[in-house]
Parts: C-alpha cells; structure tokens; sequence
C-alpha cells in the first residue's frame, strides 16, 4: 500500500470518526426517499398534501398574508394562525419557483426534520453529558430513540404539523442551555432561526405553549441550581436580551396571534361542554401502551380496517415485539433508581425528572389517581381549559424527559461494572439494536407512513381507500387558468355541499381529506357547510333544503359568480341532516338551468355554471332596496307553535317574496341590537317604509320594506387585498347604504378620505385593451369614456375596468396607497355600522356627517350631487404590519450589533 493511499485512509478514519454521528443521521434522514420512491403529487390527509406541500404555492403564500381574511374562507376567517404558516409558504413557493414538484418536496421536509431532530437533540444531550464518559454513544442513542420511537410513527403517518415539534422542541433546548452556559448573544440569534423555521407548530398554542413555559423554566431552574457558580449578574442580563429580543424578532406574528387568540379561546369556551370533552378523551388514554403497543387497543381490532392497517395490528400483536417494546420502556423506569448519582454529577438532570412527572400527571388528565387536581385547574385557572385535548397537547413533554432519561438508562447499563454486563456488554448491545429495529421495522420499511386513509361508502359496512398520495387530475389546473384570467372579483359555489370541512373525491385511489376546493380553484371558493361555524352557511343550507330555489338572488348576497357541479365528488351517507337531503348531481343541471344560471364550460368532471350580469353583486355595491325586519322574536308560527327564529334563516324566506329585487338590502334589528348601532330603528323611521307580512315555510315574517326614492349613486372600487378596499361613491343625491360582502366584524371599518378631482387624461385610453373574448366583464372604449363623461370613472389605465354591473364598477387602476394608511385616521361612526344579509357589512352614509368633516372630503357636481372617497379596511391586520416593520428592524439592529462585536472581539486578540 502506497503512503499516499494510507494518508487518506488515515484522514478518512479522522473524519468518520469525527462526524459519524452527522454521518448516521444523514443515512437515516434518506429513508423518506424509500418511503415515497414512488408516490405521486401528495394530495390527501387532514393536515397534510395540498397545503403542505405547496400545490398551488403563490395562492397559498398569497392567501396566508392577508391572516384576518385569508382565502380559504370566501366570505373572511377572522383568525391569526395561517400568519404563523407564512415561512413556510414562502419556502414552499421558493422551491416551485425553482422547478421542485410536490413529490420532492415532501420527501425533502420529512429527510430535513428527520435530521435536524436528530442532530439538535444530539447536541443538546452531549452538551448536558459534557463531562460524562462515552458520552457521544449515549447523545446518538438518545437522539435517535428521540425520533425514531412508536409514539412519532403515528404522527409520521399522517404528517400533521405537530411533527415540527420534533426539531422545534430539540434545537430550543440546545440554543437555550448553550446560551445561558456560555452566555453568548449569537446563541439568541440562533434560537429565534429555529422559531422562524418551526413557525407553524407555535400555531397549535395547546402545544407551542406548555413547550415554551417549560424552556422557561429550564432557564430558572439553571440558574438556581447553578447560583453559586454563575456572575448572577451577567445571567439576568442575558435572560432578559434573550426574552427582549426574541419578543421583538417575532412581532410579526405574536402581535395579530395573541389579539386573535383571545376571541377564538372565549368562542372555543362558549360552544363547547369542555369538562365532559376532556373526560372522554381522558378515559382514552393509556401511556404505557402508546409507548408500547400500540395498535393494540381494542378499537383497533374492532374494526373493519384496510390491509394496511390490519398489517400493523397484527405485527404489533406479536409477543416477541411485545417483549421488546416492554424492555424499552424498563429502561426509562431504569433512570429512576439513579437519581441519586446522577444529580450529583450534573444537577440540571433533576430538571428532566420533574419534567417526566409534570408532564405525565398532565397527560393523565382526568384519570385516577389525581384526575381531581388537573380538574381543578382545569376550571380554575384561566386558559387551562384550552388542554381539553391532554395526550395530543403535553405529549412531547413527555417525549422529551422520555428520551433524556433513556440517555440517562443507557449511560447507566453502559457504565455497570456489574460482572455479568461486563462479560456480556456486546451481546447485550446486539439485543438492543435487533429489538429495537424489530419495534420500529414497519417506520423503517414505510409501512406505517404510506398508510391510506379510509371512509364509508354508500354501502355502511364497505369502506373505500383514499391513499395519502394521489394524483390530482389536470382539468383542476385548467378551471383554475379560467379563474386566474377573470379579473372581476367574485366566489364560486361547488356542489355538492360537503359536511363540516372534508372532501371525499373518486379521483385515482380517491382522496378523503381537509377541503381544499379554494386552493384546487386558486380562487375564494364556498364549498361546505360549517355547523355553527360561520352564519352565512345557514343560507346555503337552507338553499340545499329548499332546492336551489331562487339561488340567483341568494347567491348575489354572497358575491357568487360560478358553480360548480363537481361530478367526482363523493356523497357519503351519515346521520346529519345535510347529507339526508342533498340533491343527487344527476338533477343539479336541471335545477341550475331552471334557476337562470348559464352553462359555460366542462372541465374535464367539472361543469362549470354562470350567474348573468344582472344578479351579480361584486363585494361592495349600493342598494336600491331596503327590507328591515324589526321584531323578528315575535314572529307567529301558523301552528300556534311560538319558537326562536334564527335571523339568518328569514334570508331565503325573504328573498322568496314577491316584490324582492336585486341590491336589495336585508336588515334583522336581532342582528343589530348589541352592536352599538342604536341608529338603526330612529333611521328606518325616516325612510318610506311599508309594513308587509311575508308567509313561508309555515311562519309569518313581519318586514318593512323600502325603496330608495332618489337614484342610487355609482360606486367605483378597488380591492387592494382581502383586507382592503378603496371606494369611490359619485353622484349621491341623499343618504344612502353601502355594503360589503365580507362577513361581519365590528373591527371592519370605513374612513373618510379627502377627495381630490381628477379629469382623466383620454390620451390613456389609447393604452387600454379589452380583451372581451376573455374578460367578457370588462368595460370596452365606448364605455370607458360614456363613464368618463358621466364622472363615474376616477383613474384611467392600461389595468383591468370592470362593466357597470348593477352599479358597481371595478377598476384596478386606482392607486393602492401604502398599508398604514389609516393608522392614525378616525374611521366613520361605529354607529352607523350595521349587519347586512344576515351577515354582511353595511355602513348607513350620512351626507351631512361628511360635509361636516371639512370640504375637502367631498366634491360637489354641477347637478347639485356629491362625489366621495372612501376606504375600507379590517384594522387589525395593520398589526401584521406594524409587527413586521419592528421584526424587521430588530432583526437588521441585531445583525449590526454581532458584526460590530465580533469586529471588537477580533482587535482585541
């Protein structure tokens, strides 16, 4: 052998040594490239496919900026979660962006979660062990048992995103425990990269919050265990930088997520009977056999399950596997006859065995021996009642001391001088790795991650396979282009209505997962029915039960332009009441077309219909009606039967009344009364109004109707994102309502803005093109300068101009401002701010109370009308904003600062 060829083999066996532990974690993060070697575009699964792998990446990332309206939900979602998804959307677009299918996309997150669990969870154990013998062979055991464990197979299966708890838990605990030890800035950075990468599991605040009060903790019991030995000083300045600073580089979502959290918490509270949930999930739980045995349960082996399923049933029903599982699990018991000397050599291990006891008194929840005391918090302490859900919320906890004292197990069996291990120590070693392979071989092989999902049929006793990978068919894509080339702003309707919020499709190996139409769509999509989830789903339920009847007056409520008949959609029969009178697809053509609604085009299963221009009300439009209902409580049911009355549900009754027009306007004083609104009875007295009795459906509506004697004013908008609209109203001779067709929020609001004439330049019109063939909608050269003429056209340009389409013209022209426009403007009086169509917004226009302001909010015409300028906008998403520019700021004063201290650090040498 030459010298040369031994040098490198020298320099080789340097190196394997050096990094055979990133080495092996390398090897075991390919085993998602096995797993889906070859799957197809990954489509189905609660939590998984569509969404998180990026289908449709830019509408996806698009939808998540604007968190107080988000896109999948047509009609607004006031919530802040999907803000926290925005990293990883933004990834997930990066790598469409760079030519990345979804196939290669999931098999790359699985493989980097894979090993960044495991490389930080190493490290944080081998700096914990820093002075213990052999410690680099017990880090990699613990950090590989922290991964690879029965418990995170189950969670692999379906890739909910609790999954990031994995990396997210282990690098925070190393970044901490390296910062507060060595008291080094640069670890703070290191540690909000890790929050920013693991963004979304901080949106399950039942997980992300018993993991970040228990780093708190870790952070007080270090520096009390260690009192003696740190500058106590130097550490309460660190910790304070390491909460200022990390408070600060995450403002950007903290600020919209605490504010939202609040109303979701108290709605939670309020819909839920909580103390009987957390008692039936308690009566569940069995520790020890999830950590074991699972699929061992009875329910298991009750069912009618797929292949698949009855796979892991049986293997885990194997005695020897049983056996294994069991030694395993003696290990851990193992650490808690040492604690002793464990503490003496490194007292921050007392902080995993508090840990291990806290977490599983946690998960516990409701079961003897000490269910009393979680019941106690649970109806005491303010929040607690959030952790109905105890195994799935504090079991990473669990998995975490879990690991920590399986190293502390291992170190022990390891370091016996016992005769019999020290004789033994190689045959026990091979026990423990053939055991341990045999318990994880259906994780290792990809049998329980490639696990279909599975739903009933027609038939209740046959059951259907949905595979977690399918292939989406391609006419999705083609209806999406249709979509993407319509600039008028619109929803679309697809029926059959699903129940609750899942979707069931005979495409190649079916799909049964969370429904995801307005993604499919790229567009805001309504396409099922949410039991008391948002009011507006009472109409199309009631739509569904009446047979479609007059859906071209509801739908113009709700802003629909299309439907969709979805033909392969899959029905299944249950026992709710929606699914006991859905309408079979064979008859929704007949009723569609008998209703007014145009046939457009087929897409492959997909026909496609579309409501005429003269029902179609875009998002903000002017009514010309007015129906007020003032004492919908007392309404006289004809079977003598006195019964509350759901607001919502006069809707479609009213629509259904003879004299009901288009932009007509539907005001229930129920809906109105606790809104601060007390201008809305006094208001309706000044109108014309006719008391009329509307019959239908068996019950008596007493209404007061009412047209506008003046013509309505035309209203020219822009919608610069879901959260904001500008509006300009010309040619208003007296008050008047104006609407917007987002669902109702009193933090939805209407500013003023000063009004500037402009004449526009007709030069401009040589740049505009009008593509009628495809934008059917939009306004042609004729039309552009009549409504120039008439003052009903603001800006000119080479942007899409919608038609007058029942007084509402869209024109993308006008400028977008910047996102704190309104920040420090007054908005319009919250009084005058009412609840339109059972859900809508409506603002009641007072000319006078404008005029007031100052002249230069309106311009007076020469016909004696006035022309305003208004916006719209849902003010708590200037909080994403505002977070964004103090995250920002921090983040490059943060940068600043290390490069000006590592530039002193290095004179100083």
């Amino acid at each position: 052998m030459s010298g040369s060829n031994k040098a490198f083999q020298i320099k080789a066996l340097k190196f394997v040594k050096r990094f055979y532990p990133i080495i092996f974690f390398v090897t075991l993060s390919i085993l998602p490239f096995f797993w889906f070697s070859s799957s197809p575009f990954p489509a189905a699964g609660s939590d998984s496919g569509l969404v998180f792998f990026g289908y449709n990446s830019g509408f996806l990332l698009k939808s998540y900026m604007y968190v107080w309206a988000d896109l999948s939900e047509a009609l607004g979602s006031y919530h802040a979660y999907h803000v926290l998804f925005i990293p990883w959307a933004l990834f997930m677009h990066f790598l469409s962006f760079a030519g990345i299918n979804g196939h290669y996309r999931e098999v790359a997150i699985y493989a980097l979660i894979l090993f960044f669990s495991m490389y930080f969870f190493y490290n944080f154990i081998l700096e914990l062990f820093y002075n213990v013998p052999r410690n680099k062979i017990i880090s990699l055991v613990s950090s590989i048992f922290f991964v690879f464990n029965l418990y995170i197979m189950s969670a692999f299966s379906g890739f909910p995103f609790t999954v990031f708890a994995l990396p997210f838990l282990s690098s925070c605990f190393y970044f901490i425990l390296k910062g507060i030890k060595t008291l080094d800035i640069k670890y703070v950075l290191y540690l909000n990269i890790a929050i920013l990468l693991s963004s979304i599991i901080l949106s399950l605040i039942q997980v992300s919050l018993p993991i970040i009060f228990f780093l708190g903790l870790f952070i007080i019991f270090y520096g009390i265990l260690y009192l003696k030995e740190i500058n106590v000083k130097a550490y309460i300045k660190y910790v304070f930088i390491l909460l200022l600073f990390t408070a600060l580089i995450n403002c950007w979502w903290i600020f919209p997520y605490i504010f939202s959290l609040f109303k979701e918490y108290d709605n939670f509270r309020r819909n839920y009977d909580l103390v009987n949930y957390l008692k039936t999930v308690s009566s569940y739980i069995n520790i020890i056999s999830n950590f074991t045995t699972p699929y061992s349960n009875p329910i298991f082996k009750s069912l009618n399950l797929t292949s698949e399923w009855q796979y892991l049933v049986d293997y885990y029903s194997n005695s020897i596997i049983k056996i294994f599982s069991y030694l395993f699990f003696g290990i851990i018991i193992t650490a808690f006859f040492v604690i002793n000397t464990e503490a003496k050599k490194n007292k921050l291990i007392l902080f995993f065995y508090f840990l291990f006891i806290i977490a599983l008194f946690l998960i516990l929840g409701y079961n003897k021996p000490f269910g009393f005391i979680f019941l106690g918090l649970f109806r005491h302490i303010p929040f607690f009642s959030g952790f109905a859900s105890v195994y799935t919320d504090f079991i990473f906890l669990l998995l975490l001391s879990y690991s920590v004292l399986f190293a502390v197990g291992i170190k022990y069996i390891i370091n016996s001088n016992a005769v019999y291990i020290l004789k033994n120590r190689f045959i026990l070693i091979l026990v423990f790795a053939v055991g341990y392979y045999l318990c994880l071989y259906p994780f290792f092989i990809g049998k329980m991650v490639v696990i279909p999902n599975q739903f009933l049929g027609n038939n209740k006793n046959q059951y259907y396979t949905a595979n977690v990978f399918v292939k989406i068919p391609k006419y999705y894509k083609s209806i999406s282009n249709f979509f993407y080339k319509k600039k008028i702003y619109f929803n679309t309707l697809t029926l059959p209505i699903s129940w609750g919020n899942y979707r069931n499709f005979a495409w190649k190996k079916y799909f049964h997962g969370q429904d995801l139409s307005w993604l499919l769509y790229r567009h805001s999509t309504i396409s099922s029915y949410h039991s008391n989830r948002y009011s507006y789903c009472k109409m199309i339920y009631d739509l569904q039960k009446n047979k479609f009847h007059k859906i071209f007056l509801v739908s113009s409520l709700m802003s629909i332009k299309y439907i969709i008949i979805q033909n392969d959609a899959i029905i299944n029969n249950t026992n709710s009441e929606i699914h006991q009178i859905y309408l079979p697809k064979k008859d929704l053509p007949i009723i569609l077309k008998k209703e007014k609604f145009n046939f457009i085009k087929r897409f492959g299963r997909l026909d496609l219909y579309s409501l005429p221009n003269k029902y179609y009300l875009n998002f903000i439009y002017i009514p010309t009606n007015i129906i007020y209902s003032p004492k919908l409580n007392s309404n006289r049911f004809l079977n003598s039967k006195v019964l509350n009355y759901n607001p919502i549900e006069g809707v479609l009754d009213i629509a259904k009344f003879p004299d009901y027009k288009i932009r007509t306007i539907i005001l229930f004083s129920q809906l109105n009364r606790d809104k601060n609104n007390v201008e809305i009875n006094s208001l309706m007295k000044k109108l014309n109004i006719k008391t009329e009795a509307a019959k239908t459906h068996n019950r008596i509506i007493r209404i007061k109707y009412s047209s506008l004697n003046t013509k309505p004013p035309i209203v020219e908008f822009r919608r610069i994102n879901p959260t904001k609209y500008i509006v300009f109203v010309y040619n208003a001779r007296a008050n008047f309502p104006i609407v917007l067709n987002q669902r109702y929020s009193y933090r939805w609001n209407l500013y003023p803005e000063k009004y500037r004439v402009i004449h526009p330049n007709s030069r401009l019109y040589l740049n505009y093109q009008c593509k009628l063939e495809k934008y059917s909608n939009c306004m042609n050269l004729r039309q552009i300068k009549y409504n120039v003429k008439k003052g009903n056209i603001y800006y000119i340009g080479d942007k899409f101009i919608s038609k007058d389409i029942n007084g509402t013209i869209q024109n993308d022209n006008i400028p977008s401002g910047h996102i704190l426009q309104t920040l420090i403007q007054s908005p319009y009086p919250g009084k005058y701010h009412f609840v339109a169509n059972g859900y809508a917004n409506a603002w009641w226009i007072n000319i006078n109370k404008i005029k007031k302001l100052s002249p230069e909010y309106y311009h007076i015409n020469k016909n004696g009308t006035y022309d305003f300028k208004f916006i719209i906008d849902f003010w708590p998403q200037r909080l994403f904003y505002i977070g964004i520019i103090i995250s920002g700021t921090t983040v490059i004063l943060f940068g600043l600062y290390l490069i000006y201290d590592a530039i002193k650090k290095r004179k100083t040498r």
